[in-house]
């Protein structure tokens, strides 16, 4: 199942280097939105992570495996690195955030007052900035 998500993520890739999508992304399109949707479980790096209720869990569970897999420092600087236009999403300071939520045990603060196709988006961001490949990660919702 792992490796079938791996290798149709190579492959949409692949096919998007060969044809251009019309609009200019490079995004694989999904034809489930999870706008209004709830989230069920998350895959990451060959793993399944539950979620109970709310899509800034998924963000703050990924955060949370980041940090131990890279350390608070190295993660920090990484993570520091995505951005938006207004806002940082990983800090170690509250200011500029609108719903700022610490990483247990770290010093680390995480925005998580975003919608779920943005959530996805940062995660996705925040695992290449870390170094990791976007079709390591997978999420689910009903």
């Amino acid at each position: 199942d792992k490796d079938i998500r791996a290798r149709a993520a190579k492959l949409g890739q692949a096919a998007l280097s060969i044809w251009r999508r019309p609009d200019g992304g490079n995004d694989i399109v999904s034809l489930d939105d999870p706008t209004g949707r709830k989230p069920v479980k998350y895959w990451l790096f060959g793993n399944e992570y539950p979620v109970k209720k709310y899509w800034r869990e998924v963000l703050i569970g990924v955060c949370e495996i980041l940090v131990k897999l890279h350390g608070v420092n190295e993660f920090a600087d990484m993570a520091g690195t995505v951005v938006g236009t207004s806002r940082q999403y990983v800090s170690r300071s509250e200011e500029g955030m609108f719903n700022p939520t610490p990483l247990a045990g770290t010093d680390l603060f995480v925005e998580t007052n975003l919608g779920s196709k943005e959530i996805l988006r940062i995660v996705r961001a925040i695992l290449v900035a870390c170094g990791h490949g976007e079709h390591e990660f997978e999420a689910y919702w009903v």
